[in-house]
């Protein structure tokens, strides 16, 4: 008895790849493996990505959020929001918020939330000023500052859902 899994990616399901992927998960012991598109630069998508999902499946036991893009800063998600602050934060904030209800009912519930060292390695400028000196580029300060959202924002998901007692992550 195997695991069923829901696997995103922002490529189409026709791909070569992914064929291969599902296949190989499925010759590894998942009993079933589903794999969902979505743009996760799109909000709309993610919206749609989290109803499919509550379609396929009642329960969530282990949500991952392992998206990252390291794009230029000036490329714009579609609802206009840096494109790298739209993938690596605001994406996952919102897909996590829609599927909290699944997680919740999940067998001793999980919710990862990938970083990066490069969030750590010293505090942004919250001054309003600009991007802070040192030897990052433009498209390096988007990703690590994208990186330190999500730390915040699953350090601070962790402790709304243990005060309330409805979850512990």
């Amino acid at each position: 008895d195997g695991h069923r899994l829901l696997i995103h990616g922002r490529k189409e399901s026709d791909s070569r790849a992914i064929i291969e992927l599902v296949e190989d998960l499925k010759a590894q012991g998942a009993a079933d493996v589903t794999y969902l598109q979505a743009d996760l630069g799109d909000l709309v998508q993610v919206d749609q990505l989290a109803k499919t999902a509550s379609e396929v499946t009642e329960t969530i036991d282990v949500l991952i959020n392992n998206a990252g893009v390291f794009d230029p800063p000036e490329k714009s998600s579609s609802q206009n929001f840096d494109m790298t602050w739209a993938v690596n934060v605001l994406a996952p904030f919102r897909l996590t918020r829609m599927l909290l209800p699944l997680v919740a009912r999940g067998k001793d519930p999980r919710i990862i939330t990938t970083s990066s060292i490069s969030q750590s390695s010293r505090l942004p400028d919250l001054s309003g000023v600009g991007v802070p000196e040192g030897p990052y580029s433009g498209a390096h300060n988007a990703y690590r500052l994208s990186k330190l959202g999500d730390y915040l924002f699953t350090v601070g998901l962790k402790e709304r859902l243990e005060a309330t007692g409805e979850l512990s992550l």
